[in-house]
């Protein structure tokens, strides 16, 4: 009983001393939770805007991010299309988008939808921006339509961090 008595708190020092935390891990969760916060933060504030903040900031986002010169389509019915991307300056090449500031899961039949928006176009890359999540059906969809020209975004703002 000794025995086990002495041993009981070297044990206790031994995981005390493997579960602290250097200052670059604590720097690193700290700022992982700070990018969480903020990225909760700026979901919170675009889904308090109009669709239409949505579709600008994607078609900026994707803009500023080099994809090429982007415009939106008209409010209202838009058939399905939100923005288009040139890729050239002379408008040859397009990338379709569309962005959806939503709560809920987006499904396959949203995914459907767009894609069927885009199949009468001259070329069929398309982007499908939410501030939500796809279903699993939504992402299989998306991931055999058009030959990969078709993909899907979470707007996860992973750019912040």
């Amino acid at each position: 009983e000794i025995y086990k008595n002495k041993s009981a708190p070297s044990a206790e020092i031994s995981q005390t001393a493997m579960q602290e935390k250097t200052p670059i891990d604590v720097i690193a969760e700290t700022a992982n939770k700070l990018a969480q916060n903020l990225k909760s933060q700026i979901l919170d504030e675009i889904s308090q805007k109009k669709p239409s903040f949505f579709e600008y900031l994607a078609a900026r986002l994707l803009e500023k991010t080099g994809y090429g010169v982007g415009r939106l389509t008209k409010s209202g019915a838009d058939g399905g299309i939100d923005g288009i991307i040139d890729e050239d300056e002379l408008g040859l090449s397009q990338i379709y988008v569309q962005a959806k500031s939503w709560q809920g899961t987006v499904s396959r039949p949203e995914i459907q939808k767009f894609v069927g928006a885009i199949s009468d176009k001259q070329t069929k890359k398309g982007v499908f921006i939410t501030t939500s999540k796809f279903s699993k059906d939504a992402e299989r969809y998306a991931a055999n339509a058009l030959a990969a020209y078709l993909f899907v975004i979470y707007f996860a703002l992973s750019f912040c961090v």
